[in-house]
């Protein structure tokens, strides 16, 4: 049990402007550091309050992958409610165990539950507390229970699927039932970065829903890839006629909506294959920098009626403006979604490399830089101290 006289273990990015940090530092027991602009903390004492907040149950984690949010946070701070803390504990996702519960808790909560906590919104771009620390205190909404099923069964959610159940499958569904509502029966979705964890969620989510894709890549070994696993349609962007290739596949109209992953022109030439007033979704810029972030789309496809937009599963949620009740329930609906996929194996998630303690982070956030191009990525887990058993 966690109390006030107990160290709460945590991996935190210290802000080198920050007058606290060498206080922070000379309080610690270890440092990392993780480039020449990075530094984080090991085992600082984060302290928690005796009491656990009303609303509130108090976790347990135990396994936390490290995402790419999470090297965007220590690279560069990520976010802006972050860049002016002197402190984050980093981590967007984790899976973990409910140890206490505050007041006013409901009753579908109790403690030994397997949970998946919500903990990006609140707890990490609020609190600057996310899932790199052993104990966090999470609002009930924002807990979502496993299945309680005997390891043995079949519907059994091991820590390692369970601990990813939020960002990109949740991005994923999100992205699908927005392009989705644009998309008859028998009329085509396009997909750019086709081959990153959310463009494989997006194809096994339409497959499953039977909607066609046209998975556009930007390299002829990823078209292969992606052919080879079974992808129906694939075309690469950069190929001489690729409006021409993608048309002969849709039909002289054009598809009725697209997701995009890339950026910069690969937004233009989806745009040109979308058919008048197409809808057109762009969630990340991978093609682009953190100083040149910009996308394309041509003047004439704004004329057609075009439905541009930067689609955020935040603003999906309504986080920020909506009834937490409601968001809530919306959560637990993306959540049902995801396990209900993950058991029929629609959803399938990076393999892991290994498991790595918190002493062992840099170790982790190296294999993590050698493998980001890689099209099956590679998971970098973390752990506990004391774990009793790391692979």
């Amino acid at each position: 049990m966690a109390d006030a006289g107990t160290k709460n273990p945590a991996l935190i990015k210290l802000h080198h402007h920050s007058e606290k940090a060498e206080e922070l530092i000379s309080a610690s027991q270890k440092h990392l550091r993780f480039s020449e602009s990075v530094l984080l903390l090991l085992d600082h004492a984060n302290h928690l309050s005796c009491v656990v907040p009303p609303g509130h149950v108090r976790l347990l984690l135990t396994l936390r992958p490290i995402q790419p949010v999470d090297m965007k946070i220590i690279r560069t701070g990520g976010f802006k409610e972050l860049k002016d803390r002197d402190f984050i504990t980093v981590g967007s996702e984790g899976v973990g165990t409910i140890i206490e519960i505050g007041k006013d808790v409901n009753s579908r909560l109790q403690k030994n539950q397997r949970v998946v906590p919500a903990l990006f919104w609140d707890n990490l771009i609020k609190q600057g507390s996310g899932s790199w620390q052993y104990y966090v205190d999470v609002a009930q909404e924002n807990v979502m229970v496993l299945p309680d099923v005997p390891k043995e069964s079949p519907d059994y959610i091991p820590d390692e699927a369970a601990a990813q159940f939020i960002i990109t499958p949740w991005t994923a569904l999100g992205l699908f039932h927005t392009a989705a509502a644009a998309i008859p029966m028998n009329g085509f979705l396009l997909l750019s970065a086709p081959s990153s964890t959310i463009g494989r969620h997006v194809l096994g989510i339409a497959k499953n829903k039977g909607i066609n894709v046209i998975a556009v890549v930007r390299k002829d070994d990823q078209k292969k890839l992606l052919e080879d696993t079974g992808v129906k349609y694939v075309i690469n962007i950069n190929c001489s006629d690729f409006v021409g290739q993608t048309k002969s596949i849709t039909g002289e109209g054009g598809a009725y909506a697209a997701i995009d992953g890339v950026g910069a022109d690969t937004t233009k030439k989806l745009g040109a294959c979308l058919r008048d007033k197409g809808e057109l979704l762009i969630y990340a810029n991978a093609a682009g920098t953190d100083i040149d972030d910009h996308v394309q789309i041509s003047l004439s496809d704004l004329k057609r009626r075009i439905q541009v937009q930067w689609w955020t599963l935040t603003d999906y949620l309504r986080i920020g403006g909506g009834n937490k009740v409601v968001i809530g329930k919306e959560m637990k609906k993306l959540f049902d979604e995801t396990v209900d996929l993950y058991r029929k194996k629609v959803l399938l998630f990076p393999i892991y490399e290994r498991k790595f303690k918190f002493s062992e982070l840099a170790e982790a956030l190296d294999l993590i830089e050698e493998t980001k191009t890689e099209f099956n990525k590679r998971k970098a887990l973390l752990i506990n101290h004391d774990h009793p058993h790391v692979d």
